[in-house]
């Protein structure tokens, strides 16, 4: 395993076969949307999206949502977080090859019952490590605003899912009092045979993901 310090219901498939989904964190997730639009035709396949994030081989919109299913964390120590994108495919919505990308969104929340519920404090950036899973699927590249991306630089076929991105999450800093550790994760996917989407990555060719640095 390596270490790296940085910084829900399922995924929107948009025309353009753009999806993104964010899922909640360390035991469960927070929906974000939840419809599809009409695939993309064109000559030879349709185009549609629709993806899904994993958390430790379980969907998050399965998962509880009651504050007492949190997975508490404790300063320094591990928690256990294997991360994957699947692309959904169901007989009713076909789905097509897709490249997926990832940005993770660290926050604390207080508890439901407390005098701030639902409200986020601010995550000391510097006290966030990952744990990356031991493949090579994934590479990192530094967002202008900051914000590390991760593209699973294989095209992810129907009803297939990713490698883990990481394994573990482990923050270093003090936890408030009254509030819980959350992950969010915002992914996204864009069809592979359509290259119209390229422009929403800003790629002129998806084999450009393969130059992009491992995760170290």
């Amino acid at each position: 395993m390596k270490w790296f310090m940085q910084n829900k219901r399922k995924i929107v498939p948009v025309i353009i076969a753009l999806g993104m989904i964010l899922a909640g964190t360390t035991g469960v997730t927070i929906a974000l949307l939840n419809q599809k639009t009409q695939a993309v035709a064109n000559d030879f396949q349709g185009a549609a999206v629709n993806i899904a994030v994993y958390e430790n081989g379980v969907l998050y919109e399965e998962q509880k949502t009651f504050n007492d299913s949190y997975e508490r964390m404790e300063t320094n120590v591990p928690v256990t977080k294997q991360v994957a994108v699947k692309n959904l495919y169901q007989s009713d919505y076909p789905t097509t090859d897709a490249y997926v990308r990832v940005r993770f969104v660290p926050a604390f929340v207080y508890d439901e019952g407390t005098e701030y519920a639902g409200q986020t404090v601010a995550v000391d950036m510097r006290q966030v490590e990952y744990i990356y899973g031991e493949n090579d699927c994934w590479r990192v590249e530094s967002g202008e605003d900051g914000e590390n991306y991760y593209y699973y630089v294989e095209v992810l076929s129907p009803d297939t899912s990713t490698e883990p991105l990481i394994t573990a999450v482990k923050y270093s800093g003090e936890i408030p009092e009254n509030a819980h550790f959350e992950l969010k994760v915002l992914a996204e996917a864009v069809a592979a045979k359509q290259k119209d989407c390229l422009s929403v990555w800003n790629l002129k060719d998806f084999n450009e993901l393969q130059y992009l640095p491992k995760n170290q």
